[in-house]
């Protein structure tokens, strides 16, 4: 019916969320993939309670997870401007996942789950849907963990992260730049600031 408004979902059975992408958030004790891969350590009820619930009066309504953490979450972490995606081309990834366009025939803008292919804990490739988001895993809960430190201490004593200027280009988008092969390219980023010094 609205074949130009983007779309991503997971494609699978009913009730068989452990197959989607989103696990990747925190669900490797209760969906089993790519064991020895994720940092679970970063997930578990103990760093949440210390990073996050008990950090003030938002962080005490942080509910304890019956069973994974966030769930939901990639949607949103796929749109927040880090830098590290375009939420108008999911292919490109971010912190909510990779995907690719389901039909190419472009009747649909719908994106699926896609792989890829990451070095995990223990030094080995996994290659899953879940990798898009886990992979990320260390930056999106550190992340968390500094923005609920914005909710109980002044912006001067908390962590930001920092301004990215590229060729005098500050933006959350990739940074792009058309180049001739063999072409010699520069890459200034001296301009970049710390909000924290």
């Amino acid at each position: 019916m609205f074949p130009s408004v983007l779309y991503i979902s997971s494609i699978h059975g009913f009730n068989q969320y452990g197959l989607s992408t989103w696990v990747g958030i925190s669900g490797e004790k209760y969906n089993p993939f790519d064991f020895g891969g994720p940092d679970t350590s970063l997930v578990t009820k103990e760093w949440l309670n210390e990073n996050i619930r008990s950090l003030g009066a938002l962080g005490s309504v942080y509910p304890e997870p019956m069973f994974i953490m966030e769930g939901d979450t990639p949607a949103t972490l796929f749109v927040l401007p880090n830098g590290l995606g375009v939420p108008e081309n999911p292919n490109f990834g971010s912190w909510g996942g990779r995907y690719t366009l389901f039909d190419q025939s472009g009747r649909s803008n719908h994106y699926a789950d896609a792989t890829d292919h990451v070095v995990g804990q223990d030094n080995r490739t996994h290659v899953s849907n879940k990798a898009t988001i886990w992979r990320w895993r260390e930056g999106y809960q550190n992340d968390f963990a500094a923005r609920m430190q914005w909710t109980i201490k002044d912006f001067k004593d908390t962590l930001h992260p920092p301004i990215i200027v590229v060729n005098k280009t500050q933006s959350v988008k990739p940074f792009e730049m058309k180049a001739l092969v063999g072409s010699r390219i520069v890459l200034d980023a001296s301009e970049s600031y710390d909000l924290n010094n």
